[in-house]
């Protein structure tokens, strides 16, 4: 990370503004081609910015969720990820974190083979190979339950089954076409709260089709493009009602997403791919209460 202090605008200071460099990424993943997956965005730091700075960069990078990384050398790699819309992720976020590996073993091309991320749910895993990336995600089972009737009055198509998992409610829809048809009243849905919806079905030849509704996110966004997380209720599920422990899953979105799971003694697996979109320089500006100086030529300078 490059540190410099910056005179505002020419003026004597009497403080001083103070503008880091730091290296960003925006990588749609779950996909092999850019405009497919789910945009991420990736900021790799030194040390930690404040997170109102860290907000900052969030909301500004656009993408519904970035992740910031500390650079290690030793493979290990703390990470924190913050909303557009300014929050903290205090669960576990897929996409983000699958977009952060990415970076750091294909783009930075790590000398390691796997690398692991300390985050505030737990310790994830991502490991390079010559077909994908994988990812290790939580363990969420279901549970089966009487299907809400606020959901139910949100939805144009009824589902077979609804389960509860730890964060998501799961919808089990007869069929994949249904899931696809899928058009729910995003208002009456938000009034669920801070809930995540998963639409699923068995689609042809055994792979899974699915969709994720999180009106009540602080992403901005009705429906998820494509969500690692929601793997982690999906995986448990399917590979038993499948009788395998390894199956494909299509997220039906407009972006569509693409992944393999599997389980092996609760420990649940993503496997897939991504896209770099673009790498820039990100000036961050801490320190002052007054504007940063202007930035004739814009304060992201793209790679």
């Amino acid at each position: 990370m490059t540190t410099e202090e910056v005179d505002h605008q020419g003026k004597s200071m009497s403080r001083r503004v103070v503008g880091r460099q730091l290296e960003g990424f925006q990588i749609h993943a779950f996909s092999q081609r850019v405009h497919g997956g789910n945009p991420a965005g990736v900021c790799l730091l030194d040390e930690w910015l404040s997170a109102d700075a860290m907000q900052h960069i969030a909301r500004d990078l656009g993408p519904s969720v970035t992740a910031f990384v500390l650079n290690s050398d030793d493979g290990v790699h703390a990470l924190r990820w913050f909303t557009r819309g300014g929050r903290e992720v205090d669960s576990f976020c897929g996409h983000a974190t699958f977009s952060a590996a990415h970076v750091l073993l294909q783009i930075k091309r790590s000398k390691h083979l796997r690398i692991e991320f300390k985050t505030v749910s737990g310790s994830r895993y991502v490991a390079r190979s010559d077909e994908y990336l994988t990812m290790t995600v939580p363990y969420w089972p279901v549970e089966e339950i009487p299907c809400p009737e606020l959901l139910r009055r949100s939805l144009d198509i009824q589902p077979e089954q609804c389960f509860r998992g730890p964060r998501d409610i799961m919808l089990l829809f007869r069929t994949a076409e249904e899931v696809r048809r899928l058009t729910p009243d995003y208002t009456i849905m938000r009034a669920i709260g801070h809930t995540g919806v998963i639409a699923t079905a068995e689609g042809a030849s055994g792979q899974v089709v699915h969709r994720f509704f999180c009106p009540g996110f602080s992403i901005g966004e009705n429906e998820d493009h494509a969500t690692g997380s929601a793997l982690s209720s999906l995986a448990p599920y399917w590979t038993e009602k499948l009788g395998k422990p390894t199956f494909s899953a299509l997220q039906e979105s407009a972006r569509r997403g693409f992944f393999v799971c599997s389980v092996d003694r609760r420990v649940v697996t993503v496997s897939s791919h991504c896209a770099t979109f673009f790498s820039a320089a990100i000036w961050s500006w801490e320190g002052s209460s007054e504007d940063p100086p202007d930035c004739t030529h814009g304060c992201i300078n793209g790679k």
